[in-house]
């Protein structure tokens, strides 16, 4: 288990991320082989073009979902830089200009 999810998962959960993290590349090592040779390589070309649409599928998948749990920019306005600029010089006692000290 990456140090990461060991750093974040709950210490009285560990054991249950670590089983969650570690099912994807069993899985794979279970069913792959048997999916390869029993049905890609059994069905021919429709078999490998099968599996290309499956890789593509789920690639596109992943990348819908990456770009949704990606943190979002943060946009600034011309409201917001003001009101940020106007506490400091509250903050600072200056009439407006934070860096020019009366």
């Amino acid at each position: 288990m990456p140090e990461e999810v060991a750093a974040e998962s709950p210490e009285a959960e560990r054991g249950n991320y670590a089983a969650a993290y570690s099912l994807g590349p069993t899985t794979e090592g279970m069913v792959g082989p048997s999916l390869i040779a029993g049905g890609v390589v059994a069905a021919g070309s429709a078999g490998w073009t099968a599996l290309a649409v499956l890789f593509l599928a789920a690639g596109l998948g992943v990348h819908a979902v990456a770009r949704r749990a990606a943190p979002q920019p943060l946009t600034a306005t011309s409201t917001t830089v003001s009101s940020t600029a106007d506490r400091h010089a509250e903050s600072a006692g200056t009439d407006g200009d934070p860096a020019i000290p009366h």
